[in-house]
């Protein structure tokens, strides 16, 4: 299970359009399953996922703009990103009070280092990023984050599914 920031359907329409116009290499990354992680908590039985969810929803968020802008690659990880070249202040500070909530009250670390918000276009990526025009992106949020679980597909690999909305907007 992961926190995280999923793009409204033109931002996914955008990001699957640039990941379409890189060069081969690589697994892609279905258009589907294209998110910002905020914090990664692996697996949890029923009574985590409930202080997960009552952790989640101290967070107060608002909407942002991020603007995805340069393509890097985590060389140790094989993971071709986008990410921005400037910080947004309020993704970082949403993702500082989630880790604490997730620690304080649950007990859960959340990932730890430095956190780079990003969204990953291809695994098993082995050489520098391309070399490619960049049209910046601009990512505009609502201030709504999301629990996701991944479930295994059939024909192979895993879809990321939501199982709940933060701040909530209704049932979850």
């Amino acid at each position: 299970m992961f926190f995280a920031l999923l793009p409204d359907a033109a931002t996914r329409a955008a990001l699957a359009e640039l990941e379409a116009g890189l060069p081969s290499g690589g697994r892609r990354i279905p258009e589907a399953n294209l998110h910002i992680t905020l914090a990664f908590v692996g697996q949890c039985g029923e009574e985590e996922l409930a202080c997960l969810c009552r952790a989640a929803s101290a967070i107060e968020t608002r909407p942002f703009a991020l603007v995805l802008d340069r393509l890097r690659v985590f060389r140790r990880s094989g993971v071709l990103w986008l990410g921005s070249s400037q910080a947004e202040p309020a993704l970082g500070a949403w993702r500082e009070a989630l880790v604490a909530e997730l620690a304080g009250h649950c007990g859960i670390r959340a990932d730890s280092g430095t956190w780079i918000p990003h969204v990953t276009l291809r695994r098993n990526w082995r050489r520098p990023p391309p070399a490619v025009p960049l049209q910046p992106l601009v990512w505009q949020g609502d201030g709504r984050f999301f629990l996701m679980c991944s479930e295994p597909c059939p024909e192979g690999g895993v879809r990321y599914l939501p199982l709940a909305v933060f701040p909530r907007t209704g049932a979850a």
